[in-house]
């Protein structure tokens, strides 16, 4: 929900009587003063909207409704990929006259390998009533604030609809593979974890582009090929960011003997299987 007392305008311009942002709690209004340059309107999430002054209808001007919106995780993951963040309805966009920019923060949620790579994965996505899945808005871009310092994807919209940042889906894989902490002990409490468990987190991004959940197995082995626990045993995992947690225990129950260990993780869908191997450290 949008608060008048954190937008903020840029630009050289004030804000035209003719141009009025409401949400449902506000509404603003100031005296006119012609001209000729952009109008940039931030709020305190960072999403930034941005209008040139003389696409405002002289006659009447315009109201913009603009509201964010919670996206249940159904909605969350498509095939087109997965969205991050809070969604933005943005509605009375047909009086303008052009195109609008719109910039949308890049929640922290999203992996900064990511945005490393110019943003290939990064897009801006509108949600289709019909269809009930993103559409991806060709030629998003990626650019950094200095002023603010974070990431902001940025693309025009000439339609109301409810607008995300989405991170398209890549082709069947296991990205970004991170034992966290290595080496670890099973009785400490694990601040890379979200859910604070105690052990090891594994994290890894899962991709594909058949499916909202690829299955997935993850098993632990020791150094003579030994199996000591099974963590997912082909199981349907939404794909995106995972946190899977190994307590150090064996399939047994009891703790596992100090030593090294091979995390093997196979993922699979349609388009068939993908696998990584990675060794971790136990100290109790």
């Amino acid at each position: 929900m949008f608060s008048s007392r954190r937008w903020k305008k840029e630009g050289n311009c004030r804000l035209s009587r003719d141009l009025k942002i409401f949400t449902s709690m506000w509404q603003a209004a100031r005296p006119v003063i012609p001209c000729f340059s952009s109008i940039s309107l931030r709020d305190y999430s960072g999403l930034i909207l941005q209008v040139d002054s003389s696409d405002i209808n002289p006659v009447g001007g315009n109201k913009i409704y603009l509201r964010r919106t919670f996206i249940p995780e159904s909605k969350a993951v498509s095939k087109e990929g997965r969205s991050y963040g809070k969604a933005y309805m943005i509605t009375g966009l047909r009086g303008i006259r052009d195109d609008l920019r719109l910039s949308l923060p890049v929640p922290d949620e999203v992996s900064t390998s990511n945005i490393n790579k110019d943003g290939e994965d990064l897009n801006i996505g509108k949600w289709n009533n019909t269809k009930l899945d993103w559409d991806i808005l060709a030629n998003s871009s990626v650019n950094f604030d200095d002023n603010y310092n974070y990431y902001t994807v940025v693309n025009t919209i000439t339609q109301d609809g409810e607008y995300i940042v989405l991170a398209t889906s890549r082709p069947l894989g296991i990205h970004n593979l991170k034992l966290l902490p290595n080496p670890f002990s099973p009785f400490l409490a694990n601040r890379n974890d979200p859910s604070g468990r105690l052990g090891q987190a594994i994290k890894f991004n899962l991709t594909s582009l058949d499916t909202k959940e690829p299955f997935v197995t993850i098993k632990i082995f020791n150094m003579n090929g030994e199996l000591v626990r099974t963590l997912k045993n082909y199981e349907p995992l939404v794909k995106g960011i995972q946190y899977i947690n190994w307590d150090g225990k064996t399939n047994s129950g009891r703790y596992a003997r100090n030593g090294r260990y091979l995390v093997h993780i196979k993922v699979k869908d349609s388009t068939g299987e993908k696998e990584e191997l990675k060794a971790t450290v136990l100290i109790k």
